[in-house]
């Protein structure tokens, strides 16, 4: 993770159909009490990139819950004019382990 004043950028590795494996690039900036995001995922068939909203929650021991929805709003190669609406995310961060964990719900069109 990198961070410029109040904004992060994520890299990270991520998992599950219809994608199978790829990397993903998230950039965060506080959008209120909320935080937002976008990001670019980069799979062996193309890539796809969208927006991300969600609601931290502080949790037990210093970590974080995240609640929120996440677009598909374009792509390239196989998943070109990917879309995908509202898509629900929730998650974990834990930054004594510089981690975050999250699990996406929804569909996409492509």
């Amino acid at each position: 993770m990198a961070t410029t004043g109040d904004r992060n950028t994520v890299a990270g590795t991520f998992t599950g159909p219809p994608y199978g494996t790829g990397a993903v690039i998230y950039k965060t900036r506080p959008a209120g009490s909320n935080i937002a995001a976008t990001y670019k995922g980069f799979l062996t068939k193309g890539t796809v990139r969208g927006t991300s909203l969600v609601t931290p929650t502080p949790g037990p021991n210093g970590t974080i819950s995240f609640t929120g929805t996440l677009q598909v709003t374009g792509g390239t190669g196989r998943y070109r004019g990917a879309r995908g609406k509202d898509l629900q995310v929730t998650g974990t961060s834990n930054p004594q382990e510089n981690t975050f964990r999250f699990e996406i719900t929804g569909t996409v069109r492509y």
